[in-house]
């Protein structure tokens, strides 16, 4: 007997509204007067950590869209047999 298979699972609600929530703090960061040009302790400014945070939420995205565990595809094979040395 053979078996395969082929499992399409995604999660569907990953940071829902992130883009919302990030386009309004995005906003208070950068209200005061040369905010932007802060360097934080990466070495990066703040208008550049902005920059770069959706897609590190866009990879973040792809990397979990599919569930731990799941193999997109899988087979297993087994038979019967009948030992000669067990008569």
């Amino acid at each position: 007997m053979v078996n395969f298979s082929r499992t399409t699972s995604t999660y569907s609600n990953i940071n829902l509204g992130f883009e919302d929530w990030f386009a309004g703090e995005s906003k208070v960061l950068l209200v005061p007067t040369g905010a932007a040009a802060v360097v934080t302790t990466s070495g990066s400014t703040v208008r550049q950590e902005l920059d770069a945070l959706p897609q590190a939420v866009a990879d973040g995205r792809d990397y979990y869209g599919f569930k731990f565990g799941e193999r997109p595809y899988k087979a297993n094979a087994s038979a019967k047999y009948t030992c000669w040395m067990a008569r």
